[in-house]
């Protein structure tokens, strides 16, 4: 008559997956093709996230961690399509974002840790995604070179020498 309720209990455990279900009445008659109530199961959270400074951040040397600018860009890798995704840096709040990226500013000297979260669309959360890098800001302490007496042939302390081994 069409306005039937049915309940369907499924005695095994289905695996991830697109599923129909047809309802035939006892006389036979069936809903019509394509009229199938579907749904699907996704009981497989997203990959962790993987995080690593880009190339234009990277100011050491490459895949060392450490950059010398106060404003950075992670690329962040294995995310799922239309995942939900979030980020904190340094133990903050969670900030979302969209992309494959995350953009850094106003970043202090010193080490830094940020955190990525992908929740999917039936509503699995990742294993979080964690990266750890360091902003050094200051600039080195300027070298000083001095000759010992020894060395030092020329008038004591001006640095100069005739020497080629020197200390």
């Amino acid at each position: 008559n069409g306005t039937s309720t049915y309940v369907v209990t499924f005695t095994a455990n289905l695996g991830d997956g697109n599923y129909g279900v047809r309802v035939t009445d006892m006389a036979g008659n069936s809903v019509n093709p394509g009229s199938d109530a579907v749904f699907t199961i996704d009981a497989t959270a997203p990959a962790q996230a993987t995080l690593a400074l880009s190339t234009g951040s990277d100011t050491g040397r490459s895949l060392d961690n450490l950059s010398n600018l106060a404003a950075v860009t992670l690329d962040i890798g294995a995310l799922e399509a239309g995942s939900i995704r979030s980020y904190t840096l340094d133990g903050g709040a969670d900030t979302a974002f969209t992309g494959a990226a995350i953009n850094l500013t106003g970043l202090a000297h010193g080490s830094h840790t940020v955190t990525v979260n992908q929740t999917d669309a039936a509503g699995n959360m990742s294993v979080t995604g964690s990266y750890t890098f360091a902003v050094d800001l200051q600039n080195p302490v300027a070298p000083t070179a001095t000759l010992t007496s020894v060395s030092d042939t020329g008038t004591r302390g001006d640095n100069l020498t005739n020497q080629s081994t020197v200390t």
